[in-house]
């Protein structure tokens, strides 16, 4: 990538930032100092997008103009023996040199807008930095609703759950009592009073 003939509008330096990410160093090798350039440039690329919908484009491109100069160290700190990787020479100076202009004759809403208009008459040079898809969220009160329903499905589930051990219990002290009352009268329990006696030492009690 070449440098840049001329000052550059807003559209171009997208198109400067867009077109550096492919000149990082890989995200396959686990290097700090690799990491800390590819960082740098997604504070830079994500300053870039915001300015679209800024109130104070001028404090967002001197944002810019900063994290431009600590990319341009990180990555001639990546072989201090020979500075600044060539292939990073063109675009960083043309990045450099736009911003410093736009802060010049002032970051203004007009200036961006005329980056906007180099983009819908598709001017070549002018192919903004992507912009992120925008991440679905479920709303605040959706949420509530849906969590407040699980709540109160668990709660009567619950109170189901202690309703039958409850039952479960006195229906064993029904039987276990029957059982006590016939042996003391030496009376023999009847093939119903077994049956029910064994089904209830049976039942498990629900949590």
């Amino acid at each position: 990538m070449t440098a840049q003939k001329g000052p550059c509008g807003h559209a171009q330096i997208g198109k400067i930032i867009e077109d550096m990410e492919q000149l990082l160093p890989s995200e396959s090798i686990d290097r700090p100092d690799y990491r800390a350039c590819r960082t740098t440039y997604g504070l830079l690329s994500t300053t870039f997008k915001r300015t679209a919908d800024s109130n104070t484009p001028q404090k967002d491109y001197k944002e810019l103009q900063a994290l431009q100069k600590v990319l341009r160290h990180r990555l001639a700190s990546l072989d201090p023996t020979r500075g600044l990787p060539r292939k990073f020479l063109g675009p960083l100076e043309s990045l450099k040199s736009g911003i410093d202009d736009a802060l010049t004759q002032g970051v203004t809403i007009d200036y961006l807008i005329r980056g906007v208009r180099d983009i819908l008459e598709e001017n070549p040079d002018a192919t903004p930095a992507p912009k992120p898809a925008p991440v679905k969220m479920v709303s605040e009160t959706r949420f509530k609703n849906v969590w407040d329903e699980l709540q109160a499905e668990k709660d009567k589930n619950r109170k189901l759950n202690e309703e039958n051990n409850v039952l479960a219990m006195k229906l064993r002290e029904y039987e276990r009592s029957k059982a006590m009352s016939s042996s003391s009268t030496g009376e023999p329990q009847s093939k119903k009073q077994r049956f029910c006696t064994e089904w209830i030492a049976d039942v498990p009690s629900s949590n």
